[in-house]
C-alpha cells in the first residue's frame, strides 16, 4: 500500500466539510468520515485505477457526497491536494501545484 499525505489546504477543507456536516447531523458527519476513510484505503491500494483529470492528478469521486478527492502519485507517496467540493472552482485547487 501507498503512504498517503495531505495537503494542509485539502486538510482544512476536510475539516471544514466534517464541521458543516456536523451541524446538520451527527449522523451525516460521520458517514462523511467514513466516506473520506474508505477513499483513502481505496486510493492506497490502487492508486492508478482512478481518472487522470489534469496533467499526473488522479481524481477520487465520494460516492455518497458531493465532493472529489485529487491527488498525485509520487514513488510510493500518495499526495492529496484537494478535497472539493464538486460546485467549486476547480481552477482553486490548481493553483497548489505551483
Amino acid at each position: 500500500m501507498y503512504r498517503i499525505s495531505v495537503h494542509p489546504q485539502a486538510l482544512e477543507e476536510t475539516e471544514n466539510a466534517i464541521e458543516w456536516y456536523q451541524r446538520r447531523s451527527e449522523i451525516a458527519s460521520d458517514n462523511f468520515k467514513s466516506a473520506i476513510k474508505k477513499a483513502f484505503e481505496d486510493i492506497s491500494k490502487s492508486p492508478f485505477t482512478y481518472t487522470i483529470t489534469y496533467l499526473d492528478i488522479h481524481v477520487y469521486h465520494l460516492k455518497k457526497f458531493p465532493y472529489s478527492i485529487f491527488y498525485l502519485v509520487e514513488n510510493q507517496s500518495i499526495i492529496v491536494l484537494a478535497i472539493f467540493h464538486n460546485s467549486r472552482n476547480p481552477n482553486e485547487w490548481k493553483k497548489r501545484l505551483k
